[in-house]
């Protein structure tokens, strides 16, 4: 009984922590569907024009889609708007004047983030308190909390931790699994599906191609892009030519590798310090939309950590988890 009761326990207590976060970075009156304000800033204001044009739209095939009068056509899957949510939500408020998801989204990612750290921390040290301390770096990651405020489809890093936990979770149903969180990644943002894509072929070209299961993978990287395929067709992917999908600032907008330690990022025209110890290092223009900074807690314990791993090197079964090492370099 006691295991039946602990799953929905630790359900509802990052429940109570994603409502009392959220309320803490949106304020309480923007938790309201109908609250808008808010979201008149920045690129944000992009966000729910693309999303309020596409809702009072007429519904056409591909389903993303949608026409813009004079415009010509576009697709909610170029709008950061998330695009599963999109389609699901135009489904019961086509016809409500003000009505937006993004508070309900935000609310959704900080559970997630929480809930899925304490799962991937659980499963490899079985300590419930180290879970919940460690689970609570996820939700105050700098990256995570500077994306909800800017980009808020990109504050679906939960997508990627899924990705990993059902790795640890290996069971009959992993491959099906993996092709449906890949899938599900191009629903929020074609980034996280890049993201995936990359680490999924690296790991599957070293677990199957090189240990003579050729065959199989061919077949699995032909199944996964074909239904990647017709779900990104039937969300609106493939509305325009992809050059007229190229944007600017290649070259510009990226980031510095030390943006790592890098605490300063420029957000709504302003500078931002994440640090009240370390400094900032100055950058050239565009390099702040790499923003990566740890936080010196992350740091702190990397550093610590990697004394740990070496001290205690002849433990691990390096040969079993070399693939880590090479996907770590190549990312």
């Amino acid at each position: 009984m006691k295991k039946d009761i602990f799953p929905l326990k630790i359900s509802l207590f990052y429940l109570f922590i994603s409502l009392t976060f959220t309320f803490y970075l949106l304020g309480f009156n923007n938790l309201s569907s109908n609250s808008l304000d808010w979201l008149l800033s920045g690129d944000r204001i992009g966000e729910l024009i693309g999303w309020l044009n596409f809702k009072n739209s007429n519904w056409t095939f591909p389903f993303g889609n949608y026409n813009q009068g004079e415009i010509g056509e576009n697709s909610v899957v170029f709008n950061g708007t998330v695009p599963l949510l999109a389609l699901i939500f135009k489904l019961f408020f086509k016809n409500s004047e003000n009505f937006q998801y993004f508070s309900l989204w935000i609310l959704i990612c900080v559970f997630l983030q929480g809930l899925i750290s304490f799962i991937i921390i659980n499963k490899l040290t079985k300590n419930i308190t180290y879970s919940i301390i460690g689970s609570l770096f996820f939700l105050i990651s700098p990256i995570f909390i500077h994306r909800v405020g800017i980009h808020i489809s990109l504050a679906g890093h939960w997508i990627i931790l899924i990705y990993f936990l059902n790795y640890l979770l290996y069971d009959k149903n992993f491959h099906r699994n993996n092709i449906v969180i890949i899938i599900l990644s191009s629903g929020i943002h074609f980034y996280f599906t890049a993201i995936l894509l990359l680490t999924d072929l690296i790991l599957y070209f070293y677990w199957y191609f090189l240990k003579k299961k050729k065959l199989f993978f061919i077949k699995n990287l032909f199944l996964k892009i074909f239904c990647l395929f017709i779900f990104m067709y039937c969300l609106g992917y493939f509305a325009f030519p992809a050059q007229n999908v190229l944007g600017g600032g290649f070259g510009k907008f990226k980031m510095n590798l030390l943006s790592l330690i890098d605490p300063g990022v420029s957000s709504m025209g302003q500078k931002v310090l994440w640090s009240n110890f370390l400094p900032d290092i100055p950058n050239n223009y565009g390099e702040h939309e790499g923003f990566n900074y740890f936080g010196l807690g992350f740091i702190l314990m990397l550093i610590i950590s990697t004394y740990y791993f070496f001290k205690n090197f002849d433990k691990y079964e390096i040969k079993k988890k070399k693939i880590f090492f090479y996907l770590f370099i190549i990312l």
